[in-house]
């Protein structure tokens, strides 16, 4: 009896080791895997995302129906939650009559190794009353959907740290050089960095395109979007930046950053430590800003019924 219940311990404890082994190689191949996809998320030139989905296929609707509009709101970008609202204009109010044509954008969190595409939500745009044609026998509507957010962008880049000597005797360890990049999983990117190196800091230029279809809006003239925006309200991004062991690094312009057909670009300065080896670290920089795009919508309504006559 004794020697099967050792049997059965023995069993057991093999059982148990088995699984924590399955467990841990599991762990490692996901642990491996994961870094790779990670890199792969960065790129991107999406932030929030539009869909138009109806209950009813087509765009060609009868006088007395319900639109049923319905909208998929997708997070394609790398940065979570984005605040922010999706608005409804360019219709004929007599023709649709939108309970409320501004919503707020819900929670959606951004690409992730287990959320490749990102997070999206559906929401709907009830109606007061059914379509109605206001005259003749159609009616057309152009709607025009517009998503109006504050997002980010990061980008993290390895540079050179190199001393006055080791720089001026050629014998660094590490060099300094233009870094290009095309997108970081958002609408406006860094694309590249110009480095150099003063008597006592360190200076790069860093150059930002916009990269996705919409507008770059300032965040403090965002609730004016999407109608009432002036281009004094537009084209302005925000810059922080950071070099891993050296600190915080400012900005020309208050480290604010003017866009001219897409693209601009600032000189940013940190000052070095008072060390003499060369060494390589990491520069953090977080793009802020406002941004708006839109898609549009041919609605079209019938009214069967008509005499050819219209009431007014």
């Amino acid at each position: 009896m004794k020697q099967i219940l050792t049997s059965l311990n023995c069993i057991n404890q093999m059982k148990k080791l088995f699984s924590i082994t399955l467990l841990l190689s599991l762990l490692f191949i996901i642990s491996c895997s994961g870094s790779p996809q990670q890199d792969e998320l960065m790129h991107g030139t999406k932030g929030i995302d539009l869909n138009v989905q109806y209950i009813k296929p087509g765009q060609s609707f009868v006088h007395g129906e319900f639109l049923d509009l319905y909208l998929e709101v997708m997070n394609k970008g790398m940065y979570d939650d984005p605040k922010g609202f999706i608005t409804i204009t360019g219709h004929n109010t007599n023709a649709i009559s939108f309970k409320e044509t501004k919503k707020e954008i819900p929670t959606l969190l951004g690409k992730k190794t287990y959320l490749p595409e990102g997070d999206s939500f559906i929401i709907k745009f009830d109606e007061i009353q059914p379509l109605n044609v206001p005259y003749g026998s159609s009616h057309t509507s152009n709607l025009l959907i517009s998503s109006c957010y504050e997002y980010k962008t990061m980008a993290i880049v390895s540079v050179c740290v190199p001393s006055r000597d080791d720089f001026r005797s050629g014998t660094s360890i590490c060099k300094q050089s233009v870094h290009s990049m095309s997108s970081q999983g958002a609408p406006v990117a860094v694309t590249y960095i110009e480095p150099s190196m003063g008597a006592e800091e360190l200076q790069y230029v860093v150059h930002v395109s916009n990269v996705g279809d919409g507008v770059v809006i300032k965040q403090d003239n965002l609730d004016n979007c999407p109608s009432q925006i002036s281009p004094n309200d537009v084209d302005e991004i925000e810059i922080e930046m950071q070099v891993s062991a050296l600190g915080v690094v400012t900005c020309t312009n208050d480290n604010k950053i003017r866009l001219l057909d897409g693209k601009g670009a600032t000189i940013c300065k940190v000052k070095k430590n008072k060390e003499s080896g060369s060494y390589m670290t990491q520069m953090e920089i977080i793009l802020s800003y406002g941004y708006s795009s839109s898609i549009t919508e041919k609605i079209k309504i019938v009214d069967p019924f008509y005499t050819g006559k219209d009431e007014y």
